[in-house]
């Protein structure tokens, strides 16, 4: 039975937004928002004005009909998926409807559509919470659906009808080697200002020794995709649809944007299961480097779990905290020796993360959705940080063998 959070219209704007989140590059949703505060200049580039225009701006009679194909098959996959069973993949639809909730948000702010926004008001997140508590109490769950049904749980909307301390100790209980079964918990400590409970969680975070995130989609969940693919072809009008937008977004060159009818096809797989990107959890870190901050006592082990996210990590962010939370134990202790040995190797990450987005990057960077080795990178379940390793020795290959010697 259809979920009452998946209806069409839901459906038709999350996967807009998720494709708005694809066609921006990195620096271009900088410059976005940047632009967004009042203060900031200079004016929106055209080409930033002509994509949002193109992914958020009003619909033609057949667009709106293409919009219509394409939510009717998502929701079709979606009773697909959640017939399956399986818990991670569960708590992916769950977040895909909280997803489309905020993406209603979203374009009725943009549109200025006053009526939808106060519709929005009146919407109750107990159906949603009731499925998520359904799904809590399962008797073992994947480290991969905790992460998930964690960002679920602790969302603004959901927290109040979510039953987050079972969560948050089943997580623990199941993952509790990885720091990130942590996070959330030191944070609600700090909230209610508990320094014991603080501390224990602190040395329950020094026994750790990975600090995983979940920035990839399960196998079980891109099979299910494939599966559901083989037997329900993507609508031709939500494909042609698909084209049209294309060819107007400033990230695909002019080549790519004539071969778009051959490339399609090999690309509609992939570009379905990307649209469950940006579902997992995000830590509050701030908590936890503002009390090393401030506990001169527990510089040894905020010192210990800042290793542990240097050392082992495999996203990003928590390499980037790492060294900050380095910084801020440094700066606690008073040793000058330590903290620019901490500033150097702060800078050095810096250095080395730029390069690696260097080589990722291109003048259009759409083009590279239609490479099948990009499309299998991106899809590889594995850590983020290693994911943008592949893609800078692709990129930089593919350079090599077009002759730049720079």
């Amino acid at each position: 039975m259809t979920h009452p959070f998946l209806n069409t219209k839901s459906l038709t704007l999350v996967v807009t937004l998720f494709v708005a989140l694809s066609l921006f590059s990195a620096a271009t949703w900088a410059q976005a928002i940047n632009e967004s505060e009042p203060e900031s200049e200079p004016a929106m580039s055209e080409e930033l004005a002509n994509d949002m225009k193109a992914v958020f701006g009003p619909r033609t009679e057949s667009q709106q009909a293409a919009a219509a194909a394409e939510a009717a098959w998502f929701r079709s996959l979606y009773e697909f998926i959640t017939a399956s069973g399986d818990d991670y993949s569960l708590a992916a639809i769950l977040a895909k409807q909280l997803g489309s909730f905020k993406t209603n948000q979203l374009m009725a702010k943009i549109q200025h559509d006053q009526d939808t926004s106060d519709a929005l008001n009146d919407t109750s997140f107990q159906p949603l919470a009731d499925a998520l508590n359904l799904l809590i109490a399962q008797a073992e769950l994947s480290p991969e659906a905790l992460d998930v049904m964690t960002a679920l749980c602790l969302d603004e909307h959901i927290k109040d009808h979510c039953h987050a301390n079972v969560l948050l100790e089943k997580r623990m209980r199941t993952d509790g080697f990885n720091l990130h079964a942590y996070w959330r918990p030191f944070d609600l400590a700090s909230q209610s200002n508990n320094a014991v409970l603080q501390g224990r969680l602190l040395e329950l975070m020094t026994l750790a020794n990975r600090s995983h995130s979940f920035h990839y989609i399960k196998p079980t969940l891109t099979s299910l995709i494939d599966q559901f693919m083989a037997t329900n072809p993507f609508p031709e009008l939500a494909t042609k649809h698909l084209i049209a937008t294309y060819r107007q977004m400033s990230g695909l060159s002019d080549e790519k944007k004539q071969q778009l009818e051959e490339l399609i096809p090999a690309y509609l797989p992939s570009y379905v299961k990307w649209s469950f990107n940006y579902i997992n959890d995000v830590p509050p870190y701030r908590s936890l480097i503002d009390y090393c901050q401030t506990n001169k006592q527990q510089i040894e082990s905020c010192n210990h779990v800042a290793d542990t996210m240097i050392n082992a990590s495999n996203n990003i962010m928590d390499k980037g905290m790492g060294y900050t939370l380095k910084l801020a134990t440094a700066e606690l202790s008073g040793n000058q020796q330590d903290l620019k040995q901490a500033q150097q190797a702060h800078d050095q990450f810096k250095a080395s993360y730029q390069c690696l987005v260097e080589l990722t990057r291109d003048e259009h960077h759409m083009d590279s959705f239609f490479n099948p080795t990009y499309r299998q990178i991106n899809l590889e379940p594995i850590g983020e940080f290693e994911k943008l390793k592949k893609l800078a020795a692709w990129r930089y290959q593919q350079r090599q063998t077009a002759g730049d010697k720079n």
